[in-house]
């Protein structure tokens, strides 16, 4: 089952895009769960009401989405008949480094103030190292680069009617939908428009006409949200894509202009002109740059800053900050790291980002930039919004991202090799013999 047309369009690293590259059926049903554990988040019928979840974790879909993942994962190691690829062995660091820190923050609720919230915490920290787990089960077998590309599929298609849905139900208010919060809907409308790149098909009008409607209006959604670190993100990573393929600088520049434009015809076309000029005017303009209100965050970080500093090795235990404070979070997950984890903490989770950065760097072809947009546009806004597990985006699609770059390049390297063992091993010489008989 094919998830996008298996082309490769011109490029000078001559390599298969990631996001086109058939995917299995298992493949496509993990990407499906994994972006529904993404998209669920703490989520339940309840908060349709605005009530507080008392389902229970064993009722919640985020804790199937990590039952069904796990078990995909293992059936599909067991029916492959396909072998685990050597060149997949390098990737250990990758899931050394983020199932250490998850593992050892979870283990931080040993000497956390609170046993019942850092019970809680570490619950939600479980979920996740069994998400991560199951992508090191699944790489034993799977073709990454396909399971990332229904990753981003799936993200596409849940994502799309989600936006729709709060440009009908904007009121001028700070737009969010189901029940969840406004930076978190925001932050997902910036990765929307990233996967909205990666498939757009500029040779057909009507997906042409569909991308421009579909990523401008995520952005008038962005600012209607009035979510300042989800704006940060998105430009952080468009201008990390513009910088890093500078040779089309131009052509993209062009491209930019052309979506700006689509976001004022729909601005236009909507009827909430005033309203959502009005949102960017207080919530960047006047609150940002005039008056350098930072909505209490300077507070907020300065107090886990103290924390930390309190408990500098191994930090106030798992969901000590709220146990102290009273306060939900840091509002920044390096923060959070120092002062529920330490220093010790805070190095595990570094040594993780270092990872992703670095294959977001590296990437070869605009895809693949785009796929490290993405993962600059939640590793961004985690600095601004949300706790750890809100933060969930930045381990597994970062996890994700970079198992299916280093599948490409050990694939890159395998041909070359392949290419330069052609070369070198010359047919064996035709030997000739004396015709002895016709001599004589």
């Amino acid at each position: 089952m094919a998830i996008a047309a298996n082309s490769t369009p011109p490029d000078d690293s001559r390599t298969v895009v990631p996001s086109r590259v058939p995917a299995s059926l298992f493949e496509l049903f993990y990407g499906l769960f994994v972006t529904i554990f993404l998209l669920a988040g703490r989520w339940s019928p309840e908060r349709l009401d605005g009530a507080e979840n008392t389902m229970g974790f064993l009722l919640e879909p985020r804790f199937w989405c990590c039952v069904i993942l796990m078990v995909c994962s293992l059936v599909n190691v067991v029916t492959s008949m396909r072998p685990r690829p050597v060149f997949q062995g390098k990737d250990s660091y990758l899931h050394v480094f983020s199932l250490s820190f998850l593992a050892y923050f979870a283990f931080t609720a040993n000497w956390g103030p609170n046993i019942w919230l850092a019970t809680d915490k570490a619950v939600e920290m479980g979920m996740l190292i069994c998400v991560i787990l199951s992508t090191w089960v699944m790489s034993c077998s799977a073709d990454m680069r396909a399971v990332w590309g229904a990753v981003c599929y799936s993200f596409m298609v849940m994502m799309s009617p989600l936006a729709i849905l709060g440009l009908s139900s904007f009121d001028g208010s700070r737009v969010a939908v189901l029940g969840g919060g406004p930076n978190v809907f925001a932050r997902n409308l910036a990765i929307l428009l990233f996967v909205l790149t990666m498939f757009a098909d500029m040779r057909k009008t009507w997906k042409l006409t569909a991308y421009l409607a579909l990523s401008g209006l995520c952005l008038l959604l962005i600012v209607a949200s009035g979510s300042r670190g989800a704006l940060a993100a998105l430009l952080g990573a468009t201008l990390l894509v513009l910088i890093h393929d500078y040779r089309r600088f131009i052509i993209n520049m062009i491209g930019l202009c052309t979506l700006g434009v689509a976001a004022f015809g729909i601005l236009s076309a909507t009827g909430h002109t005033a309203r959502i000029i009005e949102m960017f005017e207080r919530r960047v303009i006047s609150n940002t740059v005039e008056k350098q209100n930072m909505s209490g965050r300077d507070a907020i970080y300065e107090t886990a800053y103290n924390i930390g500093l309190d408990n500098f090795w191994f930090g106030a235990g798992l969901n000590g900050y709220k146990a102290i404070t009273d306060a939900s979070y840091p509002h920044n997950i390096f923060l959070e790291a120092f002062a529920e984890g330490g220093i010790v903490g805070v190095l595990l989770l570094g040594a993780f980002v270092v990872v992703i950065i670095g294959a977001a760097v590296g990437s070869r072809n605009l895809t693949e930039r785009l796929g490290g947009g993405v993962v600059v546009i939640v590793l961004l806004a985690a600095q601004f919004s949300g706790d750890m597990y809100d933060s969930r985006c930045v381990f597994a699609l970062g996890v994700l991202y970079v198992l299916s770059v280093q599948h490409q390049r050990a694939l890159e390297r395998m041909e070359a090799y392949r290419a330069r063992r052609a070369k070198t091993i010359r047919p064996a010489p035709v030997l000739r013999y004396p015709d002895r008989l016709g001599a004589a």
